[in-house]
């Protein structure tokens, strides 16, 4: 439906600066004028209420494009207007005649002539049935601002203004740079005047995408510790173990002990046979095989001691670095002897 606001002079500018239509242009609206009227006579579209509602847009629209392609076809635009007003379009069938009347006085023909002073009476008529919007827009509406009005542009200077408009319902668009677009549906009945204000609310920028991180890369999952087994109890060192260690500790101090004392009986012994052999002031001995015997003595006893003192000492250290584990106490003893033909040690205990 479209948008009704009179300038008189638009239809005679459009006849002025028009290209002229070619020949088969003329036949095209021609055969579209012919169509429109069966429709209109087969819709009953010049009285109101009209017979076929459908058939009478579609006379109408025939008419229009008929129109459009023949802007002499005057007969084209006065059915266009009076189907308009059969169907209610009261804006747009004014708007129509009043197009009409200066174009048919300025036709050369009489019988065209005589459609002005109608169609100036007809939209007289009709001018008070004729509804008004106000299309309310911001004063600091950005200069790229486009108004619809059922997808016929509205030019600024119809904003905040009543203009006329059919009565039914109504599509208002708008859009402009950095706002959102606006929609809108206004139903306006005969003689209604409303207002509708268009909002232009400014788009919100849109937030700049901070870079993401690259996922780091994900741990294989770690083993769960081991459970550590609990110390095992030391167990401590069996009493028999520490007995037997210092029973032989002591088993070898007494056998040091006896290798000393039969060391030392060898020496006796050598000493004595050098003596009775030999003469001490000369030191010349009565036979060789005595002097040999009681060397042989003295090297014996040299042997024997050392190896009774190692292992005295050997003993002792044993004894001293076992530790001391006995449930019962232990003894020994060593006890010197003579035995024929020299001295002795004898060694005994409790173990």
């Amino acid at each position: 439906m479209a948008l009704a606001i009179v300038v008189l002079s638009m239809g005679l500018a459009r006849g002025a600066h028009a290209d002229p239509p070619t020949e088969s242009d003329l036949a095209l609206s021609t055969d579209l004028f012919n169509k429109a009227r069966k429709k209109s006579d087969a819709g009953s579209c010049k009285v109101s209420p009209v017979g076929d509602a459908a058939a009478c847009r579609e006379a109408r629209d025939l008419f229009r494009r008929s129109y459009k392609l023949n802007p002499a076809g005057l007969g084209a635009l006065k059915g266009q207007a009076q189907v308009e007003e059969s169907l209610g379009l009261v804006a747009s069938a004014i708007r129509h005649y009043r197009e009409l009347a200066p174009r048919a006085a300025a036709d050369p023909s009489a019988e065209k002539k005589a459609w002005a002073k109608p169609a100036l009476e007809a939209a007289a008529k009709l001018e008070p049935r004729v509804p008004h919007l106000t299309l309310v827009l911001p004063k600091d509406a950005p200069k790229d601002t486009v108004v619809e009005l059922d997808d016929e542009p509205i030019a600024n200077a119809a904003w905040n203004v009543a203009i006329d408009a059919d009565p039914g319902p109504h599509v208002v668009k708008a859009k402009a740079s950095g706002v959102t677009p606006f929609t809108a549906e206004v139903t306006l009945a005969e003689k209604e005047s409303k207002s509708l204000e268009i909002k232009l609310v400014p788009v919100a920028p849109t937030p700049k995408e901070t870079p993401k991180e690259p996922p780091k890369p994900v741990d294989p999952p770690k083993e769960p510790p081991k459970p550590v087994d609990p110390p095992k109890p030391v167990d401590p060192p069996s009493e028999g173990s520490g007995g037997t260690q210092r029973t032989i500790a002591m088993v070898t101090m007494g056998l040091g002990v006896v290798g000393v004392g039969v060391g030392l009986g060898l020496g006796f012994a050598a000493k004595a046979a050098r003596d009775q052999h030999c003469d001490k002031t000369t030191k010349l001995c009565d036979t060789q095989g005595s002097l040999d015997s009681a060397k042989g003595l003295a090297s014996g006893a040299t042997i024997v001691t050392g190896v009774g003192a190692a292992l005295l000492v050997g003993g002792v250290v044993w004894y001293v670095l076992t530790p001391r584990h006995r449930a019962t106490p232990t003894s020994a003893w060593v006890s010197p002897a003579w035995v024929p033909g020299g001295g002795a040690l004898v060694a005994g205990g409790v173990f």
